[in-house]
């Protein structure tokens, strides 16, 4: 499954088959929030190995995207790629459904506010 708006970037590492079937799978739990075909969302993906370190979190993933002009970015890092994506993923998921549930508070708060509001005229 090619998406031609997310583009994937690796540093010191090899994009092999594997790793974009993974980066798919992940995706596709996200596209139950973003629309990957709707021509407004863009996004990267870079996938870092950092060659200064011999052991601990040396990889490193982040995340960007872009949706109807909000961005959403995070940054994340593990022991192996895998556990950085699966980090990353959580983190963007959980900036994407905060920023829902605060809209529709905002909405719901605007909705209570001109009800008290109407209320006063109405007695």
């Amino acid at each position: 499954m090619e998406r031609e708006n997310i583009q994937v970037s690796v540093v010191n590492l090899e994009l092999n088959d594997a790793l974009k079937d993974y980066i798919n799978k992940k995706l596709r739990s996200i596209e139950k929030f973003i629309d990957f075909n709707d021509p407004s969302v863009s996004g990267d993906i870079r996938l870092y190995k950092d060659t200064g370190k011999q052991s601990g979190k040396i990889y490193r993933v982040e995340i960007s995207f872009m949706k109807a002009g909000k961005k959403y970015g995070v940054n994340a890092s593990g022991n192996n790629l895998f556990e950085a994506i699966d980090e990353s993923k959580d983190l963007i998921l959980r900036k994407i459904t905060d920023h829902k549930e605060k809209r529709q508070s905002l909405v719901k708060r605007g909705g209570a506010t001109i009800k008290t509001f109407l209320k006063k005229f109405s007695r």
